[in-house]
Order: structure tokens, then sequence, then C-alpha cells
């Protein structure tokens, strides 16, 4: 990930070193001029415009506050796998929605696809039907079933033959919407989630998974594994206490679509980008 404005060399262990430089370009290059925070008439938020161009080999995470893509460089694997919290169910899926959307739309299928292993796969099933996405897919199956376990074998020895330099292909993404049901894997694919989480970036194989912020206490082994937290609305005011690299100054966040992530040189809130998606469940209380 690229960051708005230039940076110092990558710092150990902070995430996404060049974000906004990335958006910076997209934004000279394309001339897109995102559209601020508005309100309509009912008094209804509006989601700032997603923009019209990503560069190759990105996915759009959300908008800034200064009006600048957040974008998922999937040739640099310094952020490592990706875990999303949030206690708002339709944020977490209409970010991971915006990811797979915003990557079909400015990578073919050569440069890009991808894995979805679900709680509810029939919700999926009916986005990609919905998106024409099917030339992208190369799955989505229900996260207790074992075609999900063969699946996390076959993407492990993607990687690791990627390793061994014996192969190459497309960038993968693996999006999982509910970090918590993995447990029902059993041991063999966990062992197999584990080493994705902990290598898939570096081959090219990114695993981006949400999980509800309340969760936490319940997930802390696999919460340290991601080398990357974007951190959500949270019903709790100190549910992010216990994570590592959350300190004191965690911002606040104004409204249950808007996410923040560490940067070497501080906080970085973004929102989700463009109308809100078909359908979107309504927001939890």
């Amino acid at each position: 990930m690229n960051s708005m404005r230039p940076m110092p060399p990558l710092q150990p262990l902070r995430p996404f070193p060049s974000l906004r430089e990335t958006g910076q370009r997209v934004a000279q290059r394309v001339g897109d001029s995102l559209q601020s925070r508005a309100q309509t008439a009912s008094g209804t938020r509006q989601r700032p415009a997603t923009p019209r161009r990503l560069p190759p080999n990105t996915t759009l995470l959300g908008v800034g506050e200064d009006g600048l893509p957040v974008l998922l460089d999937l040739n640099d694997p310094t952020p490592g796998a990706v875990l999303i919290l949030s206690d708002h169910r339709a944020s977490r899926r209409d970010i991971l929605r915006s990811i797979l959307e915003s990557g079909i739309a400015c990578n073919p299928p050569h440069r890009l696809q991808y894995l979805i292993l679900s709680s509810q796969p029939e919700r999926w099933w009916s986005w990609r039907s919905d998106q024409n996405a099917d030339r992208h897919c190369l799955a989505i199956e229900p996260l207790e079933s074992e075609p999900c376990t063969r699946w996390l074998k076959s993407m492990s020895e993607l990687v690791e033959q990627r390793r061994m330099g014996v192969r190459g292909g497309p960038a993968v993404l693996i999006l999982i919407d509910d970090l918590e049901s993995v447990m029902a894997l059993g041991y063999d694919g966990l062992v197999q989630l584990d080493w994705l989480i902990k290598q898939g970036a570096e081959a090219g194989v990114w695993v981006v998974a949400t999980a509800p912020a309340a969760r936490i206490p319940n997930l802390a082994r696999w919460v340290r594994l991601f080398k990357t937290r974007i951190l959500g609305w949270s019903s709790e005011g100190n549910t992010y206490s216990a994570l590592p690299l959350v300190e004191e100054n965690l911002p606040v966040l104004d409204h249950r679509e808007q996410f923040c992530v560490r940067l070497p040189e501080g906080w970085l809130k973004f929102e989700l980008a463009g109308k809100p998606l078909p359908d979107v469940e309504k927001m939890e209380e």
C-alpha cells in the first residue's frame, strides 16, 4: 500500500508504508475529483464517490479524509495478511465487496483471481451472479466444508511453489467473511490457513478476513497472526486496548462505515466509498 505523501523508508511492523502516495498518483494521473461527505435531503449520510479508475494490481479499501483513495497494492507484500475488525456487520461485508469489485474492475482474470470462504456462501453466490464476476472466481465455499480445506491446501501448495520459483500466475485474494467460523475447519484446515496468513502475501496470495471487534478475546491468537489490522466501529470503547501497536491516541471514528489503520506517521482514517451495494443489511445496534 502507498501513503498519500512521500514517506521515510519502511519501519518494522508498520502496515501500508506508501498508501497515500499511491492515492496521489491516481488523483494526479486520472484527475478524479472525489465528492466530499454530504447530507441528503433526508439527513442520511452519503458515501464519498468511488474513483473512476485505479492503477492495475490494486484494490480499493475506501476513501481517506482528504478525499484520496486508500488502496491495497497487490505488488507490495509489505502489509501481509489483512484483518478487518468491526461490530457493524454490513460494513464488514461492504469493505470486502469494495475490495473485490474494484479489483475485478481494474484487473483482468490473468492478473487477479479470488477465493471466498464464507459462513454464508449463498450471499456471495448471489453477488457473483449480479456482478458477472465468474471469470475471476476460483470458488465460493462454506467455511465448514471439506472442499474449503482442500482449497486451503491447494493455495498453500501454490505459495510454496511460488516461493521456490517454479510457478507464477495472478494475484489471489482469499476472502474470509467470518474469521471465528474457521474453528470448524479441523486441524488440517487450520494449519493450512495459519501458513497462508504468515507467508501468502510474499507469493501474491492475500488473506483478507473480517471479524466482529467484540470477538477479539476469542480470536486473540489469530488476530496476532495478521500483520495488518484495520479497525472499525466497536460497541465497546476499550475493545482494541489489548491489541499490539494500539496506543492511547487511537482515533475516534465518526460513524459505523469508518475505519482506521496504523501507518508509520500515525493513524489513517478512511470510510467506505460509493453508494451502498445491493443486499446490504440494516445497521446492527
